[in-house]
């Protein structure tokens, strides 16, 4: 919920509209696999028929950066011949997937191109069998020279967060997606991005900027490795938050360092 209201705030703020859909697609009964056919309704709509693009926003990740239209800038710079933009990956992986995260992607809404990609991706036969969209559109890149022209691929920070969390300042990282986290460490960091950004009296007191939004993510971080409950620690998504440590520790230098007991420990109970 913090993330739809940092989204929608920042969306008001510079006159784009913004919709939280929570209607189930017709004939889907997993929420992932009918990421395509919300989009795809959206695309159709007469509601958005104003727009020329439009973004596509996973419900983990919120839009940083409230001091400037970065969308506006991002499409000027790298929309020309494109016709779909998705930030690149290095370290995602989902299934076979390891070239984009589809988390957040920008669809030209008057395309013909962009509605028979996304047709094409819904009636394929390998997401019809539960490959993600993500993978499904990786493998068209693939085997199909006009959909790698026309689906541009954007630096990982560019609309996403890649592997790292929250690791540079806003104006460089726009968009935390906090995908792999637990719902828990999300839910907190989200709430502390909401407090920066929406509540008028903190807001007065304390500006919002980037290291403090990753010295709070640090701090989530910590707190979550220290915690207590093995069973929480030991969850599946644990392994992408001991990523996300693993990242901010060396290659992006953190301003604040995990203690490397604490990340031993981390990795033993994941390990066991």
């Amino acid at each position: 919920k913090y993330s739809c209201v940092v989204n929608a705030a920042w969306a008001a703020k510079f006159g784009h509209g913004f919709v939280v859909d929570e209607q189930p697609p017709k004939g889907s009964t997993e929420y992932r696999s009918g990421k395509i056919a919300v989009v795809r309704k959206w695309m159709d709509t007469e509601e958005s028929e104003d727009f020329e693009w439009l973004l596509w926003l996973d419900t983990d990740a919120i839009i940083a950066n409230i001091a400037e239209d970065f969308l506006r800038r991002l499409l000027a710079e790298e929309s020309a011949g494109k016709d779909v933009l998705v930030s690149r990956s290095l370290l995602t992986s989902t299934g076979i997937s390891s070239t984009l995260n589809s988390g957040s992607v920008l669809y030209r809404r008057g395309s013909a191109f962009a509605h028979g990609l996304l047709r094409r991706i819904e009636e394929d036969a390998r997401f019809l069998k539960g490959t993600s969209d993500q993978e499904t559109l990786e493998l068209l890149r693939e085997e199909d020279a006009n959909v790698a022209r026309r689906v541009g691929l954007l630096h990982p920070l560019a609309l996403n967060s890649d592997a790292g969390g929250v690791t540079l300042e806003p104006n460089q990282q726009p968009v935390y997606h906090l995908y792999s986290h637990p719902d828990a460490l999300r839910a907190s960091f989200f709430r502390h991005v909401w407090t920066r950004t929406c509540d008028v009296a903190e807001s007065a007191r304390r500006p919002p900027d980037g290291p403090a939004f990753r010295t709070l993510y640090a701090q989530e971080l910590e707190a979550y490795i220290a915690s207590e409950d093995d069973e929480v620690v030991t969850s599946g998504r644990a392994q992408g938050v001991l990523g996300a440590v693993s990242v901010a520790r060396t290659a992006l230098n953190f301003n604040i360092v995990i203690p490397e007991e604490r990340l031993d420990e981390f990795i033993e109970k994941v390990d066991e």
